[in-house]
């Protein structure tokens, strides 16, 4: 459905039409403090009144909720409008040469030409698994930043702020089983999915669920023998639900290509694939399905006194960012020159990119949390986004609002999955006792609690006695489990693969030096990715 400069054609778009405005919203929008807006025929009245405070520029931001792509024409003064929700869940693409648009990247890709690779782009990719700065592989196509607002006026594309919060900036609206009750609320009487594993933060997301009275269909995927599938199956079972459990080893003929059609060519097509078997092995008919991303930021993940050494000095914006990206600056012999030479530059790049954002926090909590969101923000979405093709993914987690209400927390009492503990004691407290992947529980028993942080402290010093071992040249024994590396084993055995590594040869994005087993198993979806995207651009997608 094209309209105007706008093509919407990844998602099922509900129309609204006034006298005045055409609305198209993909998704659910509502207010939590409007409880009209939650009712069934409350949606229109409420993005009517969206629309009418954006032309005033009156519209709070702050108080729109939901996980959406919406699109507004006013008719009246020639103006369109068009923004995701603030977490970013979903997006639009910009060509701000051309002034189009669309929800589809593989959409605005065609015809564009690999005179149009963005080598920049690709290194930040191999640097960070990301495009952390808006960016796509096509020189000219960006996503639009969910902190603001987009108007196309006399064919031009104008950047609004939707004025957020900071972080540091304490919310105490609405708790995580608010943010769970209303989009189940809204959704009364679809069929609701919700991911599971073996750890905490999905079990956090389905005890809310289940408080709300819901019985979601849970589903897992996974290689025989992943630890988190014995605990999924404790867990629906406790929980009376049905659950899936999906052979990540199973994979059909062409399902690279597949999964990279599905995710509209944004997201590693290795990875991806479990998405899409996860979206296909629903019931038919699932509109909503509940993830578990961003409990990172709940249990001090993106700030570690004692990891990063900040216990009595602050952060600075730089050591910030530099932990939250890493120190890896994709510098890998195996990469072209072209890439090397743009690598060199990434580490000022980000910082000069983020520094205004990240310097109005006055709190190091936030301050992290804050670089955090934006890290985890530039990869979620790209699955997400496309996920709208066939129903909605909603990962409360990920909201700024929810992030923000921990903002007068101390780190150190964010240890433990503390907030994710009390969480599911609070909504489903027959989920506690059951053990974690790490083996800890979910209980918040002062004893049995006390008893796990021993345990966990002995666990880190093995750790530390593992690094120097390996430091001095001993033995030690490596207990990191990357279940990843089979997915990416089997993609190397596929006509893709082989096709992929040589484009990339061939358009100098890697070394023509470069051997397939120089590749580390972790880029091989990254390479795959690329040579797919060069091979659309030379084709018309």
């Amino acid at each position: 459905m094209k309209i105007g400069e706008i093509d919407l054609c990844i998602s099922e778009y509900k129309e609204y039409h006034t006298e005045r405005f055409d609305m198209y919203l993909s998704g659910d929008i509502y207010n939590l403090d409007d409880k009209e807006s939650l009712e069934p025929g409350g949606e229109a009245k409420y993005l009517e009144s969206i629309a009418k405070a954006i032309t005033n520029q009156e519209a709070d931001f702050e108080r729109i909720y939901g996980y959406y792509r919406l699109f507004i024409v006013d008719k009246e003064i020639s103006s369109q409008y068009f923004f995701s929700d603030n977490l970013g869940s979903q997006r639009f693409y910009m060509n701000e040469n051309t002034i189009s648009v669309s929800d589809s990247f593989l959409s605005l890709m065609k015809g564009i030409g690999v005179d149009k690779i963005d080598r920049n782009a690709i290194a930040q990719l191999f640097a960070w698994g990301t495009i952390a700065d808006g960016k796509t592989i096509a020189k000219g196509i960006t996503k639009t930043d969910s902190d603001y607002y987009y108007e196309i006026k006399d064919k031009t594309i104008i950047k609004h702020s939707k004025g957020l919060k900071r972080f540091c900036d304490k919310y105490t609206g609405h708790n995580l089983y608010d943010f769970v009750a209303a989009e189940c609320r809204v959704n009364k009487g679809n069929l609701i999915g919700a991911r599971v594993t073996g750890g905490n933060d999905s079990r956090a997301i389905l005890a809310s669920i289940l408080k709300s009275g819901n019985k979601p269909e849970t589903i897992i995927t996974g290689h025989a023998g992943n630890p988190d599938i014995p605990i999924s199956k404790k867990i629906a079972d406790i929980a009376g639900v049905d659950l899936v459990i999906l052979d990540s080893d199973e994979h059909e003929n062409g399902w690279i290509e597949k999964s990279y059609d599905f995710f509209d060519g944004c997201f590693d097509p290795v990875l991806a694939y479990r998405q899409l078997q996860t979206v296909r092995s629903l019931k038919a008919g699932t509109r909503l399905l509940f993830g578990g991303v961003g409990g990172e930021f709940y249990k001090n993940y993106y700030i570690n006194p004692f990891r990063d050494k900040i216990i009595f000095q602050k952060a600075s914006v730089r050591d910030v960012v530099n932990k939250v990206f890493g120190h890896n600056t994709g510098c890998y012999a195996w990469l072209s020159d072209s890439i090397l030479q743009q690598t060199k530059g990434l580490e000022k790049q980000i910082l000069e990119l983020f520094q205004d954002k990240l310097e109005v926090e006055d709190d190091q909590l936030a301050l992290f949390n804050h670089a955090g969101f934006y890290r985890l923000r530039s990869t979620f979405s790209d699955i997400t986004n496309s996920i709208t093709r066939d129903m909605i993914q909603a990962d409360p987690l990920v909201d700024p609002r929810l992030i923000r209400s921990i903002a007068d927390k101390n780190p150190f009492f964010l240890a433990m999955a503390i907030w994710q503990r009390r969480q599911i004691h609070r909504d489903y407290p027959a989920l506690s006792e059951i053990e974690t992947d790490q083996g800890y529980s979910m209980t918040v028993n002062p004893i049995k609690l006390t008893y796990e942080r021993i345990k966990k402290g002995f666990f880190w010093a093995s750790r530390v006695t593992a690094r120097v071992r390996r430091t001095l040249g001993l033995k030690w024994k490596d207990i990191t489990q990357n279940y990843w590396d089979v997915d990416y084993a089997a993609a190397r055995q596929t006509d893709a693969w082989l096709k992929c590594f040589q484009i990339c040869k061939d358009y100098e994005i890697l070394s023509k030096k470069a051997k397939e087993d120089d590749i580390p198993l972790a880029c091989t979806g990254i390479i795959i990715l690329l040579g797919m995207n060069i091979e659309g651009m030379k084709n018309g997608a």
